[in-house]
């Protein structure tokens, strides 16, 4: 559900933060089909295709399941094989798949993934999340950015949702609820090390 023209509100209005959350569950057309998703790969190839394009340096939470019913090494090659070329991909959250009683699926397949396979798949998917965190990492280090000062040594940058994705930790202490100029100095997974600019780095308020 990506409303037309919404890549070009990341350019146009400065109030838009450039951070999509989708929840792709899957890559593969055969798998996403099984789940009753009104999309398939090609829609999400084009979603690609937009994030690169877009002007705005966007960062991209994805979401994904992996062991779904019927999920084959295939299926899995067709994800892992998006996830790798995702632009923009910033922090990837994966979830195993559980049976519950009492779904179309549990009914359909009546048992359990292998857990086996499940968990080497669930480890290849963390490796591609962490590939993406040291990306952004170097990416981001030596700059500038702008900073939301959640407290006096930590807070978050345009490119992590407060509580949720990584924080920045500030080498000296700032006024809490401000947004501030901080050189990105290092990270650690997904968190950022920064150096606030200026007297104390304030400059917005």
């Amino acid at each position: 559900h990506m409303p037309q023209g919404l890549f070009g509100l990341f350019t146009g209005h400065s109030n838009i933060m450039p951070y999509l959350d989708i929840p792709f569950q899957h890559a593969s057309g055969r798998v996403l089909d099984r789940m009753n998703r009104r999309y398939g790969r090609a829609r999400l190839d084009a979603l690609a295709e937009q994030i690169e394009a877009c002007p705005a340096e966007l960062a991209v939470r994805a979401t994904v399941m992996t062991g779904y019913p019927g999920e084959d090494e295939r299926d899995f090659g067709e994800l892992v094989s998006f996830l790798e070329a995702l632009p923009g991909l910033r922090t990837l959250v994966a979830f195993r798949y559980h049976p519950e009683e009492g779904t179309p699926e549990h009914a359909r397949t009546g048992g359990d993934p292998d857990e086996g396979e499940l968990a080497d798949r669930f480890g290849i998917l963390g490796d591609i999340g962490e590939r993406a965190q040291e990306r952004w990492g170097m990416r981001l280090s030596g700059r500038t950015i702008e900073v939301m000062a959640d407290s006096a040594r930590g807070g978050h940058s345009r490119y992590d949702a407060p509580l949720v994705d990584g924080g920045c930790v500030f080498d000296a202490p700032v006024r809490p609820g401000r947004i501030i100029s901080a050189m990105v100095t290092g990270w650690a997974g997904p968190d950022l090390f920064v150096s606030p600019g200026g007297a104390e780095g304030i400059d917005k308020p």
